[in-house]
């Protein structure tokens, strides 16, 4: 996985065009772009350079969205849409139709971790969802982790899948979804972070 890939460069692209608001912009009826409504009163705190904001509608402070102030040679960052979803809206990264992943190794240990996002269910008669990004570092064998997630309007427990032998190379993450999915129905997956072993 290589954090400066060409697709993350596009992504990033699309975010920073989003997310217009600069650092001086950070107080009381924060505006945004015009194509974005962020006008109910969002409150800033000055001592920690706006780091704490009401993320709403997607509007984010400028230097929230731009992660390349934020460099760690130790973390990957990548964007992945997660299919049949549509309307997904991150409730982190600012960048819509996309979720924002972190990876880091440190030593036989990777971690993996992602922010909040919801988006509506396009289909039915799926087990899971799909993060179209296949990752290396994987385990030896397929895990499986407890996570929380919003199906409809009851909060449920799930599990994420890390699935190293999956064969066709259109991702090798998975979000468990409950056997009784309908179609259109709104999913939260709330944000965590997860860690395996490598040989």
């Amino acid at each position: 996985m290589n954090s400066t890939s060409d697709t993350e460069s596009d992504l990033r692209n699309i975010c920073n065009n989003i997310c217009k608001t600069p650092k001086s912009d950070c107080n009381d009826n924060i505006n945004c772009n015009d194509n974005i409504n962020c006008n109910d009163n969002i409150n800033c705190n000055d001592n920690i350079n706006c780091n704490i904001i009401k993320y709403q509608n997607g509007c984010v402070p400028y230097q929230e969205c731009y992660k390349s102030g934020k460099y760690d040679p130790g973390i990957s960052y990548f964007n992945s849409i997660i299919t049949p979803l549509s309307n997904i809206q991150p409730a982190y990264s600012g960048c819509k139709g996309s979720v924002e992943f972190r990876m880091r190794r440190k030593n036989k240990t990777v971690s993996l971790q992602w922010e909040e996002f919801t988006g509506n269910l396009m289909t039915i008669g799926i087990d899971k969802l799909t993060v179209i990004q296949s990752i290396c570092n994987t385990p030896p064998y397929v895990m499986n982790f407890p996570i929380m997630m919003k199906f409809g309007g009851n909060v449920i427990l799930s599990s994420i899948i890390v699935d190293p032998y999956k064969p066709d190379n259109k991702g090798n993450i998975f979000f468990k979804l409950p056997s009784y999915t309908i179609s259109n129905i709104s999913i939260t997956i709330y944000s965590s972070c997860v860690s395996w072993i490598v040989d």
